[in-house]
């Protein structure tokens, strides 16, 4: 009985189960298995299954996202250029910014080495330095204000003040050059050897030829035409001189004697004329008299030949030197000789050393004057000693007469 029951029961409950409404189907009985779960296989860890992934045919749609407001396009980048020296500037910065804390820790630890850091310890960080004054106190009785703002508003604008602390009694001295100085060597100038000289020139050539090359290049200046000889006319005019080289050949001949006679005329124009030398060589005997005066005395015991006389005449006159020679018939004669010290250095290595004299000869006196005592070089011939003494003792120099005399006594 208890069975039939229990069956009863069953089949009335499932009868039940029948006869109630099927639920209406849900949006997520729409959506279909994940592809990656069809096969039953475990998702890869390297696979996110939120996210598309592209194949080559198109894109697998995920049904567990809403694909409405996807942007499947990226966005394509632009190539960009960066500016010229940016990262050399942002170097330096870098740099300028490391040799602020290096010296900042510099002088960190100069301050510390002498004991001027505070100390933390105590809480001297925490106090103030003392700041320089607004207005110093030698400032103050000159302006109304307590700073150097006002500088344009003076208290005193009358010299005839008594109050006034300018007076018209500071005197400042015109600096005036000693007399010595007037004849002080000027500082040598830096010997440079032969090979550094080559180099500067070869410096300055290759700078030269560059710029004329860079002003050609800007359309500055016209391209020269190539340059042709004789030896290089099949490399340059290869065709042409294949087929009429008589004719080439003459044209070539023609450009070089072109170039022989535009190189004679440059020369020629740049050449200096007489004038010109001779203007430079006094402006060169007067930038050496400015130097200093310097002066040279000889006594030579007999001039003798013309030749000899000729050279001691010519070469002082050639030297821009001021002076006399004093030639005594049958007797000794005296050079006197003024000037730059470049040009009687000069005269003295002709005196001592270039002419060969027959007899005795000597460097009576030399030294450096304050003042010239002749204005021309003059030469005089006499036969009586007292009208030597006489010349002389115009210009104050009749010592150097008997200086000469007595020279030539003791030879």
């Amino acid at each position: 009985m208890s069975k039939r029951r229990n069956t009863s029961d069953g089949d009335n409950e499932r009868l039940k189960r029948e006869k109630r409404p099927s639920p209406p189907p849900t949006v997520l009985d729409k959506i279909a298995i994940h592809p990656l779960l069809r096969n039953g296989s475990p998702i890869p860890t390297s696979v996110n299954p939120l996210k598309n992934t592209r194949k080559r045919e198109g894109f697998v749609v995920n049904p567990y996202i809403d694909q409405s407001d996807i942007k499947y396009s990226r966005p394509r980048r632009e190539f960009h250029l960066n500016e010229k020296g940016k990262f050399i500037e942002r170097a330096n910065e870098i740099r300028r910014r490391m040799e602020e804390e290096r010296k900042e820790k510099e002088e960190i630890k100069e301050l510390a080495d002498q004991g001027l850091t505070p100390d933390e310890s105590l809480g001297e960080q925490f106090f103030l330095p003392s700041r320089p004054p607004a207005i110093e106190w030698w400032d103050q009785p000159l302006l109304n204000g307590r700073r150097y703002a006002d500088l344009t508003k003076l208290t005193y604008t009358d010299r005839a003040d008594v109050k006034n602390p300018i007076t018209e009694y500071i005197q400042h001295p015109v600096p005036i050059m000693a007399p010595w100085e007037k004849h002080v060597k000027p500082a040598m100038s830096l010997y440079l050897t032969k090979k550094e000289i080559k180099r500067l020139r070869k410096n300055d050539r290759m700078e030269k030829i560059k710029e004329k090359q860079d002003r050609m290049k800007l359309g500055l200046d016209p391209t020269p035409a190539p340059k042709v000889k004789l030896k290089n006319l099949m490399n340059v005019l290869t065709n042409d001189a294949i087929k009429n080289p008589t004719e080439v050949e003459a044209r070539v001949r023609r450009e070089i004697e072109e170039r022989r006679l535009v190189h004679e005329a440059t020369n020629l124009e740049r050449k200096a004329t007489k004038e010109d030398k001779a203007e430079k060589l006094a402006r060169k005997h007067a930038s050496d008299l400015e130097k200093g005066y310097y002066t040279a005395v000889f006594v030579i015991q007999e001039l003798g030949e013309t030749q000899n006389r000729y050279k001691v005449d010519i070469n002082a006159k050639q030297l821009d030197l001021r002076g006399m020679c004093l030639n005594m018939s049958d007797g000794p004669s005296l050079v006197i000789v003024e000037g730059g010290e470049r040009s009687v250095n000069k005269y003295k290595r002709l005196i001592l050393h270039r002419i060969h004299w027959d007899s005795h000869f000597e460097l009576l006196w030399e030294g450096q004057l304050a003042d010239l005592h002749f204005s021309k070089w003059t030469m005089y011939n006499f036969t009586d000693e007292e009208d030597i003494l006489s010349l002389l003792a115009k210009f104050r120099l009749d010592n150097y007469w008997i200086q000469a005399k007595a020279a030539i006594i003791r030879s």
